[in-house]
């Protein structure tokens, strides 16, 4: 996260988050079942945080960030070594965050910060499948999905500021 501050008490937030996973099976025999997955998240965050000094040290911030993302979940599924079944999930969206955090100030430059938000998100979202024996797919739809979520402030991260 990038915060490019504009007054001493706010700042503009830039940022970018990502998550990859990927599972590959080694052990690939002709009589074994097993399953491979990939799975992507990326989302830009781009928002603006206000804060109030507590004392000395101590900061409480608020704000609101926009995040649009996509992300994508591939799975093959083998039976007895041969791909049996393959499911596609895609999903673009574009969500609101309002936060509220407090922050302990460790030096001048050097600070942690703790934040809650709300989650306000509007998404589309493909699914796709079908067996590879069956060229008519068992599943594809597409739906439209809202989100409400209340997410409490579930980590530490700290900062430095240039």
């Amino acid at each position: 996260m990038y915060k490019k501050y504009n007054a001493e008490n706010k700042a503009g937030r830039l940022g970018i988050d990502t998550r990859v996973t990927i599972n590959k099976t080694d052990s690939k025999t002709s009589s074994s079942n097993f399953t491979d997955y990939s799975s992507a998240y990326v989302g830009l965050v781009g928002g603006m945080e206000f804060q109030n000094k507590i004392d000395k040290r101590w900061v409480w911030y608020y704000g609101g960030d926009f995040l649009p993302y996509y992300s994508f979940f591939y799975q093959d599924n083998f039976s007895n070594g041969e791909l049996a079944w393959e499911d596609e999930y895609n999903e673009y969206g574009l969500g609101f965050r309002l936060f509220l955090g407090i922050r302990f100030d460790i030096n001048p430059r050097l600070y942690l910060s703790a934040e809650a938000n709300i989650l306000l998100n509007y998404s589309r979202v493909k699914n796709f499948s079908s067996g590879v024996n069956d060229p008519a797919p068992t599943r594809d739809t597409e739906a439209t999905r809202f989100t409400f979520a209340a997410n409490p402030a579930s980590g530490l991260f700290l900062y430095y500021r240039f």
